[in-house]
This record gives C-alpha cells, structure tokens and sequence, in this order.
C-alpha cells in the first residue's frame, strides 16, 4: 500500500516531463499542419504554372497559325501584283524571231524579194524592241558579230540579219551562206546559237535565244526560249 502512495505522489519534474510531451506533440501536431498547407500551396502553385505554360503554348500556337497566315496573304499579294504587272508589260512587250529565208519562198518574211538565202529577224510582238543587239560569238579563232541594223525595231518591222567574220582583227562581211560554209569547215558549231536582247518600252530587258542547225546543205533556224535579261540594265 505504500508503494502505491509513493508511486502516485508526483513531483514538479513528472509534471515538467508531461507538459514537455504534450507541447512536443502540440509541436508535431502544428508541423503537420504546415508541411501539409505548404504542400498543398505548392501543389496548387505547379497547376497554376502548368496551366500558365498550356496558355502560353496556345498562344504562340495561334500566333504561329496568324504569321503564317499573313505570309500567306502577303505571297498571295505579291502574286497578284506580279501579275497585274506582267499583264501590264504583255502590251508592251516586243517578241523578236529569226527564220531562215531561201530563195523562192514567200516574201512576206523578207524586206524584198531574194537572191540568195537570208536571215530575217521580225519584231511580231506589239511592242517595240528598244536596244537590240545580238551577242557575238567565237569559237576556233573565228568571231561572229552579227549587224540588226539600228537598234530598234518597231512592231512588225523586219530585218536581214548581216555579219562580219573577223580572222586575226580582219572582218570580212557576209550572209547565211558564209555561216553555212564555217560550219562545213567547223570553225563554228553546229547547231550554232543566237542570242538575242532588247528593252521593251517598259524598260524591261529580255533575251531570246534560237539555234540553227545545218545538214544535208539546209539551215534551220529553231526557237529555245525567252526569258528576262538579267544581265542587262534597265536604260
């Protein structure tokens, strides 16, 4: 029985200890607490920010489809003004053609009745050819400079297509038949191209290019092409 006293008589230490472990579990109560409001916080925080960063990419997706989008209509107008431009230039633009001419065929594509085949260059387009010229061309020492004549052509205009053979700087003129003889001879080849460069009136510089080929002792002139003169200044 007096152990029992004893053992409930409680000093200021056994009351010091329990107020201890009631304040360290008030401590861990309260730490819980925080660390799950903290938790959550950031938790809410991280969908915020992901939420932020959807937002954000759908925006910059948006942003992409309307850049694209105005690139679009920009190469759409660009195309529209090409064009209208072109179609602007169409009245103005001269279209010049080479053919062969032999003796007996009809004389609508020569300035007068021939004697001997020519080389008939023909303004046919509705424009008038500004600033003709036609490259010269050498090969196995021999250089070509064909002669148009002035160096313009008004439309439906036609002209005989002269040259100068030069040899050592010695130039000795001559008609479709010399050129068929040096390509016998193969000072120049066969088929032997002719460009051909002008401005139109819109100050547009093109370049025509023809081949003419020689065999059986007959010149045919063919048409490759037309195309802008980029390496020609606009006048």
């Amino acid at each position: 029985m007096n152990r029992l006293i004893e053992a409930q008589k409680k000093g200021p230490w056994d009351y010091a200890s329990t107020i201890a472990v009631v304040l360290t579990l008030v401590v861990l109560v309260w730490y819980t607490y925080e660390t799950y409001r903290l938790r959550k916080a950031a938790q809410e925080q991280t969908e915020k920010t992901a939420e932020l960063l959807i937002t954000s990419q759908v925006q910059n997706t948006l942003a992409a489809n309307l850049w694209a989008e105005a690139q679009r209509q920009n190469e759409s107008t660009a195309r529209l003004v090409e064009e209208a431009q072109r179609q602007n230039d169409i009245p103005l633009m001269p279209i010049l053609t080479i053919c062969v001419v032999s003796p007996g065929q009809s004389p609508a594509h020569a300035t007068r009745e021939i004697e001997r085949p020519q080389m008939i260059m023909r303004n046919v387009g509705s424009g008038p050819a500004l600033n003709v010229s036609i490259d010269e061309h050498a090969a196995e020492g021999c250089i070509l400079q064909f002669q148009p004549g002035t160096n313009m052509m008004t439309p439906g205009e036609t002209r005989v297509l002269s040259y100068y053979s030069y040899y050592n700087d010695i130039g000795v003129p001559g008609y479709l038949d010399g050129i068929c003889n040096l390509i016998e001879k193969g000072h120049i080849p066969n088929p032997l191209t002719i460009t051909v460069r002008c401005h139109s009136a819109a100050s547009k510089a093109y370049k025509f290019t023809f081949a003419f080929s020689f065999s059986d002792g007959i010149m045919e002139a063919g048409f490759i092409g037309v195309e802008p003169d980029l390496l020609s200044r606009k006048w």
